[in-house]
């Protein structure tokens, strides 16, 4: 079952696990993608207005924002989401 749908005004939504993408020198979380059920991957190309994500990792998260290519990876720079399952919060709203 797909878990990326079509939404208004360009935007998708997302559902899936927050994953690490990329690490720091000292193996600090540096980059997440957000996996769906499909195994597609979408790294949050805009981690910096959200650093919360880092510590969601292995959270799962319904997230509406923009999806784009770049160097033949798939990017979603996020708008909203809520995280629907994790260690967390049990529902959590986070808009920009």
């Amino acid at each position: 079952m797909p878990q990326t749908i079509a939404a208004q005004d360009g935007l998708a939504t997302v559902t899936g696990y927050i994953l690490p993408e990329g690490w720091a020198d000292d193996y600090s979380v540096s980059s997440v993608l957000i996996a769906d059920n499909s195994e597609q991957e979408f790294i949050v190309g805009n981690l910096g207005d959200y650093p919360e994500l880092v510590r969601l990792c292995r959270c799962k998260v319904a997230a509406t924002g923009y999806i784009y290519s770049r160097q033949g990876k798939t990017y979603f720079d996020l708008a909203t989401y809520v995280v629907v399952e994790g260690d967390t919060a049990k529902e959590q709203r986070h808009d920009a």
